[in-house]
């Protein structure tokens, strides 16, 4: 009983009470913060358009088949990612809930993790405050938006940390396992630092023997590990090969700034780990709250870590245990890793942003409670302090420790504010480009076709839940038999959204089996054809198009309204679109020109 009353009064203490009650708190406001959005069905992010419309192959069977955009952006859900989403998707009945729901679950995969990573290796106070600062890093939660594969990497990065710093090794195998099904990248990132983490312990008397063993596992089970991932990344013949670095720099569509994904040439390494290391102590998209620059703020926290480490040390304790050494120690190999085998390991600023920032809330929330602790073991040595001396949360033990978390927190506000602030990139509405795919989905068959400006059009397969000619969000330049094909239907929907006149427009868009076409309304005032541009190469065909008068286009000879008595082939406009049924077009050309037209 004694014994009973001493563990709950150890963990039941105002300090770690008053850290609950903010992490609950902050947890509250973000959530709060977030409400207009999250679980809002209209409400979305821009990459939703490539990896969230596949599901609804869960709800309509058939509904994309064949269909070289849904191949394409299928073959980015990893196995059990597409699973989950599918049994979300059959209990919701809605693809966009299934990506809020799917999204819920990562965020509280990595807080639950991180919280009982940090809750072993230093105590409870600082686990709820890992999890806050969690909370309060927007970029990651960006990234985390509607529940895409990529949210994985956070869920699978925190549980490596939990499994690595309780020295679970089943666990931290079966991790892997899953990850391999999850998210490869991550689970790439994940492994190798555990093996890096078994053969630092082989070092270790106290350590070897389980180390020898669980390092010999890992790599009888790597083929294993890797035949899954080969499963998972392969594509099929007629989408081709992913490109290498080589092809990518020959490729303009790679080239910065103004390529689609403008990664050619790499950033030198110093500035992409400046720029994607530091998430955690600033949004790099908002000016810091204070007098503090950027470079200041770097500065800071890199010494601030060095500071906290020397303390601990001079105190004779172990402020950063070994296993998050060597994470920091294999996020570094894998980045420079990444960038000699780019893009086959993934884009290299990929392997810092996630990894760091979990490094830093981890290496922070446990060095500084270790180093400021007050309570002294019964016998200092230089022998590692058992982590039971950290669990004590008694006022008196740890005030100076949660003075030091005030401080952070503070400095933390310093260069990303409250955190609460935008949308977390929920930037994507049902109706954001008007009422158009609303129509779609009510009024065009099923098995439609449906093509005009490739970004103007990003939302048809989600919104639409309508098969796409070519959309600006799917084009992906990664796979050369896909791109190819891609790329002529970019071109294709260019020369028609801005045809001379119909029967130009017909010729372009009849021979490719589209069903409608839309186009962009306000494309086509004079202040709107001077400002537009697409990405490289096609950005000078934009240009050579829109040069014209404004009223030497297709779209002019529309009528202002919608009158299916007298145009049938116009059977929906709004102030954003207006959609051309093209079989119904092709009629009244006919009728127009009743000469025979070439066979």
């Amino acid at each position: 009983m004694n014994s009973l009353k001493s563990v709950i009064g150890r963990h039941i203490t105002f300090v770690n009470l008053l850290a609950g009650a903010l992490c609950a708190t902050y947890i509250f406001f973000f959530v709060r913060d977030l409400s207009p959005f999250w679980f809002n069905p209209e409400w979305t992010t821009d990459d939703a358009m490539q990896q969230v419309f596949p599901f609804y192959s869960v709800l309509y069977p058939g509904i994309f088949e064949d269909d070289l955009i849904f191949e394409a952006m299928r073959g980015y859900l990893a196995p059990l990612h597409f699973l989950l989403g599918s049994i979300f998707t059959w209990l919701t009945a809605d693809p966009m809930l299934m990506a809020h729901w799917m999204m819920l679950v990562q965020i509280v995969s990595a807080a639950v993790f991180l919280f009982l990573a940090v809750k072993h290796s230093a105590g409870i106070a600082p686990a709820f405050f890992a999890v806050a600062w969690f909370f309060h890093t927007r970029p990651i939660m960006q990234r985390i938006t509607a529940g895409l594969p990529r949210g994985w990497g956070a869920a699978i990065l925190a549980g490596f940390l939990y499994f690595a710093l309780t020295r679970n090794h089943k666990g931290m195998l079966v991790l892997l396992l899953l990850g391999c099904l999850l998210h490869p990248p991550a689970t790439f990132m994940a492994a190798f630092c555990y093996g890096l983490i078994l053969v630092s312990q082989l070092f270790f008397a106290n350590t070897r023997p389980q180390a020898r063993k669980y390092l010999l596992t890992l790599i009888l089970l790597s083929p294993i590990y890797l035949a899954l991932v080969y499963q998972v990344v392969k594509r099929p013949e007629h989408i081709g090969n992913m490109a290498t670095f080589a092809e990518a720099e020959q490729l303009p569509e790679f080239s910065h700034p103004s390529g689609r994904f403008p990664f050619v040439p790499l950033p030198e390494w110093r500035l992409e780990m400046r720029d994607f290391s530091f998430d955690a102590f600033m949004f790099r998209f908002r000016e810091p709250q204070a007098n503090l620059s950027r470079s200041e703020i770097r500065n800071i926290a890199v010494g601030s870590l060095i500071f906290i480490v020397l303390v601990g040390l001079f105190r004779r304790r172990r402020p950063l245990p070994l296993e998050v050494c060597c994470y920091l120690g294999g996020i570094v190999l894998v980045y420079f890793a990444s960038r000699e085998l780019a893009f086959r390991l993934y884009v290299p600023n990929r392997h810092l942003q996630f990894p760091m920032t979990f490094f830093f809330i981890t290496a922070f929330s446990i060095a500084l409670w270790r180093a400021f602790h007050l309570k002294k073991p019964d016998h200092l040595s230089s022998e590692r302090v058992s982590k039971d001396l950290f669990q004590d949360s008694c006022l008196r033990h740890c005030w100076l420790a949660a003075l030091a978390f005030v401080g952070l927190g503070f400095f933390i506000y310093q260069g990303s504010g409250s955190g609460l602030y935008g949308s977390a990139n929920f930037n994507y509405s049902v109706t954001k480009k008007g009422a158009v795919w609303l129509w779609a989905r009510k009024f065009t068959p099923r098995e439609s076709l449906i093509a005009g400006h490739p970004t103007h059009i990003d939302g048809v397969q989600l919104f639409g839940i309508r098969r796409g000619y070519a959309t600006t969000e799917t084009a992906h330049p990664f796979y050369t038999n896909y791109f190819n094909e891609i790329k002529k239907r970019l071109e294709i929907s260019l020369r028609a959204h801005y045809a001379r006149d119909l029967n130009e427009f017909i010729e372009l868009v009849e021979p490719e089996g589209i069903d409608f076409f839309v186009f962009e309304k306000r494309a086509f005032y004079p202040d709107w054809l001077q400002r537009a541009r697409y990405f490289v190469p096609l950005n000078s065909l934009v240009q050579e198009l829109t040069a014209r008068p404004y009223t030497e286009y297709a779209f002019w000879q529309l009528p202002q309204r919608v009158d299916l008595q007298s145009f049938p082939a116009m059977p929906f406009r709004d102030n954003w679109s207006a959609v051309i049924d093209i079989r119904e077009l092709r009629k009244y050309l006919d009728t127009q020109n009743p000469e025979p037209r070439d066979s």
